[in-house]
């Protein structure tokens, strides 16, 4: 299940600076097989998932993912489901953590 549009985490992806790739779907919570998260070829992977420990190794096992461009990059995220899952306060935070997920910092040397 990814979030499409007129949702509010659709909004908070674009609120963070990123752009929903299920943004034209029909429904606001559809089921995507994995052919059509292979055909938008996401930049960004993010699962609302408690811990994130060895999250990226979990999804390069799962069938076909390992040929998706954002898990050969590394970018794949988890993100605590209270900060975006509510449409609370909290979502503040999620916004922030997912703006951070898809625009970190550049590493200083």
């Amino acid at each position: 299940m990814v979030a499409g549009p007129k949702t509010f985490i659709d909004d908070a992806i674009y609120l963070a600076g990123g752009e929903n790739a299920f943004k034209d779907s029909p429904q606001p919570f559809p089921l995507v097989s994995l052919e059509a998260l292979v055909a938008k070829e996401p930049d960004v992977y993010i699962i609302a998932v408690k811990g994130r420990k060895q999250l990226l190794d979990e999804v390069k096992r799962r069938s076909g993912f390992s040929n998706l461009r954002c898990v050969q990059n590394g970018r794949v995220y988890g993100i605590d489901p209270d900060l975006i899952f509510r449409p609370s306060p909290r979502l503040v935070k999620g916004v922030e953590e997912i703006g951070r997920l898809l625009h970190p910092e550049p590493k200083q040397n």
